[in-house]
């Protein structure tokens, strides 16, 4: 009798258990692994994409950083838009986003503005999530994937933070994000947003626009948006 009760017991314990770490889950509205585990990002033409763009960022064009940390997860829910018209949707008609890109004819790029259009509404599709960059870049320079929890005190602007990254990363610069990559269904444009962070009060962050020519992908000037953040730029710990 005394065995019975103790595996019954046991049995309604984890089921309990059980619920209540479902009960959990659902009060976030997704399920836990949608939440703590996002996928892998295995898009090659991604890779190249933020490979291109890399050197155009502050650690790397203008502080020379020898070793670049870029943090693992992508920036999601991303919304960028042309300036003055509505984010390009996939469920809106053509003549729409034709129309949402009349903004970008004058941009100094090779990209036709309906594949513009095009990328842009991909872009914020895929952006609705969060994934896991892999280490897939083709640069010339080393580089740290660094994953949230280690970034968990700089983005609560805790004290001593970032004094506490530059003693592991003097030579870094900082840090930088990429979000996912749109592209047009050609995969000839592509659509990225990219940031770096280099200190409290030091950082910014641009959508770019590139064009694949040949097997190389070039940037060009994007089109007016509202996904580009003021930069503030200053001398960082380290350099």
């Amino acid at each position: 009798m005394y065995r019975f009760r103790t595996k019954f017991s046991f049995r309604i314990g984890l089921v309990l258990v059980l619920l209540a770490s479902g009960c959990r889950s659902r009060a976030f509205g997704l399920p836990a692994t949608s939440r703590s585990h996002p996928r892998v990002y295995m898009d090659s033409d991604a890779y190249a994409v933020y490979s291109a763009v890399l050197p155009q960022l502050w650690p790397w064009a203008k502080l020379d950083a020898s070793h670049l940390v870029i943090r693992k997860e992508t920036k999601a829910k991303l919304v960028c838009s042309l300036t003055g018209e509505a984010a390009p949707d996939a469920s809106v008609s053509q003549d729409t986003n034709q129309s949402n890109a009349k903004a970008a004819q004058g941009a100094a790029n090779r990209s036709d503005p309906g594949d513009i259009a095009s990328a842009l509404a991909q872009f914020n599709q895929v952006n609705r999530q969060k994934w896991l960059l892999a280490r897939k870049l083709n640069i010339s320079r080393h580089y740290t994937l660094i994953s949230a929890a280690e970034l968990r005190g700089i983005d609560h602007h805790e004290i001593g933070a970032w004094d506490l990254f530059f003693q592991h990363h003097g030579d870094s610069g900082g840090w930088i994000q990429f979000s996912a990559v749109g592209f047009n269904p050609n995969k000839t444009t592509a659509v990225v947003y990219a940031e770096y962070a280099c200190g409290r009060h030091c950082g910014g962050g641009a959508l770019y626009l590139l064009h694949k020519q040949g097997n190389q992908w070039v940037v060009g000037e994007a089109p007016p948006n509202s996904c580009t953040k003021k930069r503030v730029e200053r001398q960082v710990t380290g350099f």
